[in-house]
């Protein structure tokens, strides 16, 4: 029903009049609740339309390669999510690299058949987009061989939009996509012997969703899948109340644009809640230091309340309350300084804690305001922030 609903839509188009979006828009798009489709539907519909451009448009190449994309990039979605949720997916994986490969070599012919002028910027971007969705699939893969195969892809298709024009829309977005997968791959496999730091691969991502908001507008959904892997980076770097910031936004303009219910939705709310669990570690009397979730404060912040231990069957896991000082945060943990005297200045700021000095006992915090410079602070000379609305 959908396939014919979208043939009937792309019937009276026209490439003379029209823009090539409004023929792919009903294959890409459900018409009842206009969510893109999803997972193995995604796949059914790009097949459907591959065989409409066939049967409709037998000698428009350009339409073949942009109809083989759409399925490719379908391909790369679902098997990215199934491999990410530890769900092999060996079969589609041949299926994606079947049609990377007919892509290819189509975009290969129609050099040749126009080796005067070559081929359009839009296909040139096509071509750089395949080697990325090849380098997602096999990152998603997780293991050290698929992760090197994958910064081959990456790099491939970074060479291939710098030798592109910068200043042309769609560009620079390119190569900082490519250089951001590079980034995210090196950094999971540095012990490979690639080494990336987590604040450069964080400046990258910063990058990348300051070019996608400009391109697109922050409602787009390849915007806020970017600003989540942002969110990401921002959390794994330590910059925790940045990440606290920009999350409840992109879960308000998902639910907004998308939907409660929708794939993407699901994964920032996922993402958020996640960050807002505070961690910290505490030594029961049975020896051995242990992770817990810190609940709340109590008495005046003289106690704090955890559940734990972390990572134990939820049946097993405990709650009760222990002095304040009996607890060390976790890096990256928000927090708000109080009771200095020789800075009072920083009193009531909010920050992350982003390195323990042992020696010291004490924790590097780094604050949100950019003018209240950092500094090292004891356990009692912070609170933990449960939330950023309401130090």
């Amino acid at each position: 029903m959908s396939a014919n609903y979208a043939a009937q839509k792309s019937k009276n188009w026209d490439k003379r009049r029209h823009d090539m979006y409004q023929l792919i828009l009903p294959w890409k798009v459900c018409a009842n609740c206009h969510q893109p489709y999803q997972n193995g539907p995604a796949v059914d519909m790009a097949n459907e339309f591959i065989s409409y451009v066939s049967d409709t448009h037998p000698d428009d190449q350009g339409l073949l390669v942009a109809a083989l994309k759409l399925k490719l990039g379908a391909l790369g979605e679902y098997i990215y999510r199934q491999n990410m949720s530890g769900n092999s997916q060996g079969e589609l994986k041949v299926e994606a690299t079947d049609t990377a490969n007919k892509l290819l070599s189509l975009i290969t012919q129609m050099r040749l058949d126009n080796s005067s002028r070559g081929v359009s910027l839009r296909i040139r971007q096509i071509e750089a987009f395949v080697y990325l969705d090849l380098g997602q699939i096999c990152f998603s893969e997780k293991t050290s061989d698929s992760a090197r195969e994958a910064i081959g892809h990456f790099e491939k298709c970074r060479r291939l939009f710098k030798a592109m024009d910068k200043n042309a829309p769609g560009v620079q977005q390119g190569i900082t996509c490519a250089e951001n997968s590079v980034a995210a791959t090196m950094l999971r496999y540095q012990d490979e012997g690639c080494t990336i730091t987590l604040e450069e691969k964080l400046k990258h991502s910063r990058r990348m969703y300051k070019i996608c908001t400009g391109e697109y507008g922050h409602e787009d959904a390849e915007s806020i899948k970017v600003g989540t892997n942002l969110a990401i980076d921002l959390r794994n770097a330590k910059h925790s109340v940045e990440a606290l910031r920009l999350l409840p936004q992109l879960v308000s303009t998902s639910k907004r644009v998308h939907g409660a219910d929708h794939s993407l939705t699901k994964r920032v709310e996922s993402t958020y809640h996640q960050y807002k669990i505070r961690r910290v570690l505490f030594k029961s009397q049975r020896g051995g230091w242990k992770h817990y979730q810190a609940i709340r404060y109590e008495d005046d912040f003289e106690n704090i309340v955890i559940q734990g231990p972390l990572g134990e069957v939820k049946k097993d896991m405990v709650t009760f309350t222990v002095p304040s000082t009996a607890v060390l945060p976790s890096l990256g943990t928000p927090v708000v300084a109080h009771g200095l005297e020789p800075y009072s200045n920083h009193n009531g700021k909010i920050g992350d804690l982003r390195s323990w000095e042992k020696d010291a006992g004490s924790y590097e915090v780094v604050f949100e305001e950019k003018d209240v410079w950092p500094c090292s602070l004891k356990p009692k000379n912070f609170h933990i922030l449960f939330d950023l609305g309401d130090p």
